[in-house]
């Protein structure tokens, strides 16, 4: 019996060590490649580590995965029937002058199978000049590549412009260097899910059952945050709670080039905003809406509906007075009844009030007005309870497609001079299956149920 279970334990043991040195071999196999000298940026996706994650997933909770979701990402990669090799590490990469279009290259294992595939999905394929590329692009020419008997390059180009000559470039490996001579060799080494690196940034996702976790630090002189951050006490019941201590430089405020309320708004700001929602209420309110009557003209319509209307409160330190004026003079405040156009904030009747250098949009009118402050660690934070947040939601759609989400947090901390490093986390209601599942689930469940909320037909009187 000894002898069996050390024959046994011996057996188990040799597995274990040919395991993990074949993904060991596939990780250092993936990372032994050429990337362009211009590169700017890289995303590195961890097949191996994303496979594995989902398959012990698989083991421990079966029952989450039926029909088709039982099949393993690696068995779903190869239904697709490319022809391509596909690597332990996928790593996409962007080149200095086109930090909008995104390359990357595989190894062509069954050139044959690939060819069918390119046929099958892809328009206007085409023999390059030499003779020894060809050359492709999707239908609606954001996705183009060349490829040879042995490799393919892929071009993913919003902008829908002619990105051959990089592509043939990539392709015939001009001006490159090894992957693990260059600034991001650093990647190659991160075990997580997907992991991205620019000179200025460095980011990280991982999917793990019932959660998501996102990382990114950067460096930034646009983003201010004040040296001892301080936020007010806010309530921790609330399903939603957001504040923010930190400045902007002076370029920054202008949001866009083209002058809008919210930038105007904007650059009254003094670096200190919170977002609290209490709860909601049943209250009776206008509804105007216009129609056509029989002549063409169109006409007012009143309804009086029950609506959900949440207490909410926005408070920023600012310079309350020219911000008062430029509301009045702008017809956005009434100074009587303190209340704001709904042309300005539409769907819920929003009241405004200032205190010294601090102001107050709520939909609560005379709500108490709390400046006292405690102090943080972040200088940014985010708080959702979704369960909260959408119960008795006046949109039923965006409930019913978001609740597969039960919470988000998210901090920002600064973490050295012009550095800055976010942190987040979304929970799931379902806490046994794995997150990128789920995700992929209900993108294709917010893809076949368009939700319209329309502002201009569903306004509350403003009176």
């Amino acid at each position: 019996m000894k002898k069996i279970l050390i024959i046994l334990l011996a057996i188990i043991t040799l597995l274990a060590v040919a395991y993990f040195g074949f993904f060991k071999y596939r990780q250092i196999q993936a990372n032994s490649f050429l990337i362009p000298s211009n590169t700017e940026s890289l995303v590195k996706i961890n097949v191996d580590e994303l496979y594995k994650t989902i398959a012990i997933s698989y083991l421990k909770h079966p029952e989450q995965y039926k029909g088709a979701e039982k099949k393993d990402l690696k068995q779903r990669i190869e239904d697709l029937h490319t022809g391509i090799q596909i690597p332990a590490n996928i790593y996409l990469f962007t080149l200095k002058g086109n930090k909008e279009n995104y390359f990357t290259k595989f190894k062509i294992n069954d050139s044959v199978a690939f060819k069918s595939f390119v046929n099958k999905h892809f328009k206007s394929i085409k023999n390059t000049a030499e003779g020894r590329h060809s050359y492709a692009q999707l239908a609606d020419s954001s996705l183009s590549l060349l490829f040879s008997n042995s490799e393919v390059v892929f071009g993913y180009h919003p902008a829908k412009k002619d990105i051959y000559p990089i592509l043939l470039s990539v392709l015939s490996n001009q001006k490159s260097l090894n992957f693990k001579d260059s600034e991001f060799e650093s990647l190659g080494s991160l075990s997580d899910h997907i992991a991205y690196q620019s000179s200025t940034s460095k980011a990280t996702i991982n999917f793990y059952d019932g959660q998501v976790k996102f990382n990114n630090e950067f460096i930034t002189d646009q983003i201010l945050p004040f040296e001892h951050p301080k936020h007010r006490k806010l309530n921790s019941n609330s399903p939603l709670i957001m504040w923010l201590n930190a400045d902007f430089k002076a370029d920054v405020k202008p949001l866009a080039k083209t002058p809008s309320i919210k930038q105007n708004f904007f650059k009254f700001y003094k670096g200190y905003l919170d977002i609290e929602w209490l709860k909601s209420t049943n209250k009776k309110d206008t509804i105007i809406s216009f129609e056509f009557n029989e002549n063409f003209e169109q006409v007012e319509k009143k309804q009086i509906v029950d609506r959900k209307i949440p207490e909410l409160f926005i408070n920023m330190d600012a310079d309350a007075k020219p911000l008062v004026r430029y509301l009045t003079d702008s017809n956005l405040l009434d100074t009587q009844s303190n209340k704001i156009s709904t042309m300005a904030i539409p769907l819920f009747q929003t009241y405004f009030q200032s205190n010294g250098n601090q102001i107050q949009l709520s939909t609560v009118n005379q709500a108490p007005f709390n400046a006292d402050r405690i102090a943080s660690d972040d200088f940014f934070y985010l708080y959702a309870d979704f369960n909260k947040l959408f119960k008795d939601s006046s949109f039923p759609l965006v409930a019913n497609n978001l609740l597969t989400l039960k919470k988000l947090e998210s901090k920002g901390r600064k973490t050295g001079a012009k550095k800055i490093k976010f942190e987040t986390v979304i929970d799931f209601q379902n806490e046994k299956a794995n997150a990128l599942i789920q995700l992929v689930k209900m993108y294709q469940k917010l893809k076949s149920t368009p939700i319209q909320i329309n502002f201009g037909n569903a306004m509350p009187k403003n009176q």
